[in-house]
């Protein structure tokens, strides 16, 4: 799986939000994106697109059918992912129409204590669509064993990472328990600019796209984690910094 963030524009501003996504963000523009898919296709499965808030992309719409289009030739093995706050509702309600056309996608909400308020309209049209009454899960994987990877459901983030925006002290939203912290996103991930990183914590950078599949060579993430001291793996430095921010 890879997680290709389109965007990291958000209009939310959720306190438990990994990659700190604000207003004022980057876009990917659509050559890096075909390029991320192509790599997606090495990797043989499914790919995420997401954000920041993937649907404030004005490419959105081109992105997905790309991926889509990608789906059905055959290249990826599950249609692509896409999780979203809901929030631009006209946007959100096009999304729907796809899972009711019965096109080659999943959608997912994010509704949580978390999360900035959800307009209850959008919420109420998930649960319409609803896959299942398991289909909340923290990263979605789920989605896989439902309709061949395909429909809307909603999620909930029961576990926080402690980078990005959660892990500011302040916000007082880390668990105690260390063992819990996981990370934000357990594939590689592609940035905006293209920088292919070994996870969502964006702590190892593996390479540039534009360097081909050389950048994934080796690719390990759990030695990544461990060799890197990832905070979202490193159970010990996890502690010491719960135990500063206490």
């Amino acid at each position: 799986m890879m997680y290709i963030q389109i965007t990291t524009r958000c209009n939310m501003t959720c306190a438990h939000c990994c990659f700190s996504a604000t207003a004022k963000g980057t876009n990917m523009d659509r050559y890096t994106f075909i390029t991320a898919l192509e790599m997606a296709v090495s990797m043989g499965d499914h790919v995420t697109i997401g954000g920041g808030e993937p649907t404030t992309h004005p490419e959105f719409f081109v992105f997905l059918d790309k991926a889509m289009e990608y789906f059905e030739a055959g290249k990826l093995d599950m249609p692509p992912l896409v999780v979203t706050n809901g929030k631009l509702v006209t946007k959100v309600r096009k999304l729907l129409d796809y899972v009711e056309e019965g096109r080659p996608v999943t959608v997912e909400l994010s509704q949580d204590e978390y999360h900035d308020p959800i307009r209850p309209e959008i919420v109420d049209a998930f649960k319409k669509h609803q896959r299942a009454k398991d289909s909340q899960s923290r990263f979605s994987s789920s989605y896989l064993e439902l309709n061949d990877g395909r429909g809307a459901g909603i999620r909930t983030v029961s576990i926080i990472s402690p980078v990005g925006r959660a892990a500011e002290p302040a916000r007082g939203i880390l668990t105690s328990t260390a063992e819990h912290l996981q990370c934000c996103c357990e594939t590689p991930l592609v940035s905006p600019e293209g920088l292919v990183y070994s996870c969502g914590c964006k702590h190892h950078l593996l390479g540039n796209i534009f360097e081909g599949q050389s950048v994934l060579e080796g690719y390990d993430l759990e030695l990544a984690h461990q060799g890197g001291g990832l905070p979202c793996r490193d159970i010990a430095s996890v502690q010491q910094y719960l135990a500063e921010a206490a």
